[in-house]
């Protein structure tokens, strides 16, 4: 038995061998009351008492809402600390505990609901819109309560719900069968198919928390303080949390891993013992932040899911000073471990050995016989902790003939029982993010004349995770070279690769020179015939195109007569209206960087983005210049202010005025440029982290902003359309709308903002052709009795950006304008506007589209970057010929990943047809009505009224406005406010 299967310990761990109810009330009840158990990722600190108090609370009002032993409750969230208190509620009540990932698609959601059938789902709001797409099934469950919204009729809010509980001394947790009754339904990685449902006992998962408690494995006592950052829908992050609570440790929790915010929580709360994957160890010794931190308080270093090369193995040590990293070996269906290298051992490379009450057999995967020492097979594994079965799979041949678990996974043991994981029996090469088949690379060998067979598997490898390997075998008397195969393979793959897990849109073929957009623009508009009507303005003025090119070439030589030069800064602050379009194609003709801002900021916004740009000339209305004054005595503050809307004065000049001043020179040519370089225009980003940022983009990015409007597969402008502007010009899908129309020869109507029946009559009164439109805007198209007062029978295409439209609303407006379909558009400042767009005349109601041309995107698990494939949601990253040179002044800034991809921070997918569905937002920016709302600056207001001790601001869906703020307020001790009362208070002290 010893020789050949490897076994571990007994289990004779103090934990009763009953339910997982009992032994965390129990054990719970001995820690002080008011000793700290939990440190939330908001700062919220929670003790043993209020654990014990709350737990016992929400399993009563379970139990009151008719909720008994064996029916699911599902949690559908992000780590929080209110997450470990509904599991544990749970085992109290006998309840199954089914922990789902919060970003899967309604597709996984039905799939799952449908095999488990919950009763009541925890969740997040963030995860309410794929939620109740499925309202109609009937496994759809009976109630939804949200840890963090407001109830509503159709939804309970969690801290309302548990404090309608009772706590009573008397409670005890309801009896179960340890050994029978399931405790927990995790889900499976999907390998093969739709991922299953693994069945946990409670005697199962106690397994697990003997682990976590024992000195040779886990080893938690009350002395560690320990980081919890892996989603707690997995078996590793869900066992680190309920482990650390059960052992009375300190449990700091961390939403999602953020890199500085990761390295900060360590440093602060002197974490000792890490809970890491290979790429978070790889993080630590490759990124310069990891100097920039004390972690000296680390003493134990854990790495699980896939082994540590033993030069990173040493890397980790030699930073963080510890004598070894004690790797494990795992799965889920086996609730957690298989093997784990004892405390104080050093066994470089190896995942330790076989854990308490778990056992081993190393077998031949085809002939099933039984291997000993050094002998690479299948692990098996059989023990305490193996799974139940999979529910509702119990037809699945996942165990062999002796009941031992087939892991799947390829390695052996040496002569100590030390195990080394060497390869995986699954099929997919782990090859940087991309799932490589072997068969795939088998087929494209296979073809080569000098090839007879050909077998590939992956092997592991530091940068890349695992490359592929091929075993050939050559047909007689032929001759080829490695070399030469791969090449062959190179060569013949590329193509596959990219269409199927990489998205790339067509080819940029465009009529457009590969110049710079001075050149551009001042080419195109000398075709155009003078006379004819280039723009409309909001105050009425029609201006033509000859007068356009007159007006911009002696704005240019006055430019370059007050002294600016290529390079130079020029900002604009302004409302809507033409003379700003001239002014950027001036600036264009020059080579100067404009930098367009919203005209509504506070000086304090002014100040930062000056503080980076240090613009030399600024265009600007009279509205901003009270805020734009506040800063004349700042070093930053820019030499001449040019004024679109008023009289001179002695420090101001007006704008009709200087550009008269100008001469139009027919030699006139515009400043050469290096497009794929020089920077045209600086617009500021989302700021959804700290302050906005100023984006980078040059020449040659903006020119793909062009592309796209003329190519007759995404905006498709030609001089037959009319449209209607009337979204910021600051914004990039407002000033590229613009730039467009003038380029292509359609005519441009120009609103300076939404007024909603000057918007309708303007539509009318034009005939306007195509309109772009935010989801607030088509929510006032279908629902304002004001849309049936006027003839909008010109309109006959229709774009939405912004925000993803439901698939009802878009339906909506298709019917009241009586068009075939809207086009959904999908973009982001940082890549010069699209990355997809639906094509013309095609109709795929809830798609964004397909990539547009020069761009291509990659969806990616968002925490372990791997690549993934047709409807599997993830990050969208992005690359092309429109993604920005970078923010200015914070070149530091990591938003894109190892293979230049841009970061999106948005969440979708993309269909077997390449047709991509974004589904959330990775991002914390609240969208109220068209503005782009930053919770931190929300919270900066409230922190600095004296009742609010912390506070923390996210967004909730909101169907009129889109997203309204939701801010969840610590108090001062000893202080009284109401919600009324802050509410007039950050609308007094917002501009």
């Amino acid at each position: 038995m010893t020789d050949l299967v490897k076994v571990g310990p007994p289990d004779n761990h103090r934990l009763p061998n009953k339910s997982l109810g009992i032994i965390f009330f129990n054990e719970m009840k001995k820690w002080d009351s008011s000793r700290i158990a939990i440190i939330d990722c908001t700062g919220e600190e929670v003790n043993y008492g209020r654990i014990l108090e709350l737990s016992v609370k929400l399993a009563s009002q379970l139990k009151e809402a008719g909720i008994k032993k064996g029916d699911v409750i599902s949690i559908l969230s992000q780590n929080n600390w209110k997450y470990q208190l509904t599991i544990i509620s749970g085992f109290y009540i006998g309840a199954k505990v089914n922990l789902l990932n919060p970003d899967y698609t309604p597709g996984e959601l039905k799939h799952f609901f449908s095999i488990c059938r919950p009763v009541v789902v925890f969740c997040t709001v963030k995860v309410l819109e794929n939620l109740l797409k499925l309202k109609d099934g009937d496994y759809f469950p009976a109630r939804i309560i949200l840890y963090d919204s407001e109830a509503s009729a159709d939804l309970e809010n969690f801290d309302e719900f548990v404090e309608a509980g009772s706590f009573d001394n008397r409670f005890n947790p309801t009896e179960v069968d340890p050994q029978e009754d399931v405790a927990l339904l995790l889900t499976s990685s999907g390998t093969s198919g739709m991922p299953k449902l693994i069945q946990l006992t409670h005697a199962n998962f106690r397994i697990t928390m003997v682990h976590a408690g024992e000195p040779n494995w886990f080893d938690f006592t009350e002395e560690e303080t320990i980081m919890a950052y892996v989603p707690f829908f997995r078996i590793l992050g869900c066992g680190t949390g309920l482990g650390t609570i059960l052992y009375g440790a300190k449990l700091v929790i961390l939403e999602k891993f953020v890199p500085d915010r990761f390295l900060n929580l360590i440093q602060e709360y002197k974490i000792t013992k890490l809970f890491a994957v290979s790429t978070n160890l790889l993080f630590l010794v490759k990124s310069p932040l990891g100097q920039k931190y004390d972690l000296s308080s680390v003493k134990d270093v854990f790495c699980g899911s896939i082994p540590l090369t033993r030069d990173l193995e040493e890397e980790v040590k030699t930073l963080l000073r510890i004598k070894s990293v004690q790797q494990m070996y795992g799965l889920t269906e086996i609730s957690g471990l298989a093997t784990a290298t004892p405390k104080n051992v050093k066994r470089t490379g190896s995942t330790g050995q076989v854990v308490t009450a778990q056992q081993i057999k190393v077998c031949d995967p085809e002939s099933g016989k039984v291997l000993g020492a050094n002998e690479c097979g299948e692990l098996r594994i059989k023990g305490a902790g193996v799974m139940k079965g999979y529910l509702g799979n119990d037809h699945l041949t996942v165990f062999d003939e002796e009941g031992y678990l087939k892991s799947g996974d390829l390695g052996y043991f040496d002569e100590e029982g030390f195990f080394y994981i060497t390869y995986r029996l699954k099929d997919m090469i782990k090859y940087k993010g991309f799932q490589v088949p072997p068969a795939e690379l088998e087929a494209l060998l296979i073809q080569h004349p000098a090839v007879k067979d050909v077998g590939v598997v992956g092997m592991p490898d530091e940068k890349a995770g695992e490359v592929p390997l091929a075993f050939v075998v050559k047909q007689p008397n032929q001759s080829v070279s490695e070399e030469e195969l791969v090449r062959y393979v190179a060569g013949l793959l590329k193509h596959t690769i990219m269409t199927d897990l990489v998205k790339v849109g067509p080819p940029d073929n465009y009529r457009l020179p590969n110049k710079s957009l001075g050149i551009i623009f001042f080419n195109e508009m000398r075709k155009w015939n003078p006379s004819r009507i280039a723009l409309i303005d909001w105050t009425g003025e029609e201006v033509n195109y000859g007068r356009i090119l007159q007006l911009s070439v002696k704005l240019a030589s006055q430019l370059k007569e007050a002294g600016i030069k290529k390079g130079d800064v020029i900002s604009i602050l302004s409302q809507n209206h033409w003379k700003y379009q001239l002014t950027i194609i001036s600036g264009f003709y020059i080579g100067a960087k404009v930098n367009l801002l919203n005209p509504d900021y506070t000086p304090g916004e002014l100040k930062h983005f000056f503080s980076i740009c240090r613009p030399v000339m600024v265009f600007c209305t009279v509205k901003v210049l009270e805020n734009l004054l506040k800063l004349k005595d700042e070093d930053y503050f820019p030499a001449r202010i040019i004024l679109y809307d008023s009289e001179s004065s002695a420090d101001l000049e007006n704008f009709d005025e200087f550009v008269e001043a100008g001469s139009f020179d027919h030699r006139f040519s515009p400043t050469e440029v290096d497009p794929q370089e020089d920077v045209a225009l600086l617009l500021t980003s989302s700021g959804t982290s700290g302050v906005p940022k100023l984006i980078q983009l040059t020449h040659a990015n903006f020119r793909m902003a062009m592309v796209h409007a003329g190519e007759p597969s995404w905006f498709a402008f030609t001089e037959n359309e009319t449209i209607l502007a009337y979204l910021p010009f600051f914004h990039l899908l407002g000033t590229g709308l613009c730039l467009g129309t003038i380029l292509y020869g359609a005519k441009l109507v120009i609103l300076e903002k939404f007024v909603p029946d000057r918007f309708l009559n303007l539509i009318q009164e034009h005939k306007i052709t195509k309109l772009l439109a935010v989801p607030a805007i088509f929510l006032f198209l279908v629902k304002s009795p004001l849309v049936q007062k006027y003839n909008l029978s010109s309109v006959t295409d229709l774009l939405c950006g912004s925000a993803p439209l439901t698939r009802e609303l878009e339906e909506e407006v298709g019917t009241v304008l009586k068009i075939k379909s809207v086009r959904q558009i999908y973009g982001l400042t940082e890549i010069s506007g699209l990355a997809t767009a639906t094509p013309k005349n095609v109709k795929r109601t809830g798609s964004t589209g397909q990539v547009v041309t020069a761009q291509q995107i990659k969806v990616c698990d968002p925490e372990t970057g791997k690549v993934l494939g047709a409807n599997e949601c993830g990050e969208l990253r992005i690359k092309g010929a429109g993604v920005m040179k970078g923010y200015l002044g914070n070149d530091h800034l990591t938003v894109f990943d190892e293979e230049g991809y841009l970061k999106s921070g948005d969440l979708g997918y993309f269909d077997e047809e390449g047709f991509f569905y974004i589904m959330d937002r990775l991002k914390e920016m609240i969208k109220y009505k068209g503005f782009q709302v930053a919770p931190a600056e929300l919270e900066a207001v409230l922190i600095q009224h004296p009742a609010v001790k912390d506070v923390g601001v996210v967004g909730i869906p909101d169907e009129k406005a889109g997203e309204v703020p939701l801010a969840f307020v610590v108090k001062q001790p000893n202080q009284s406010v109401s919600e009324e009362e802050l509410v007039r208070y950050v609308a007094g002290n917002s501009e």
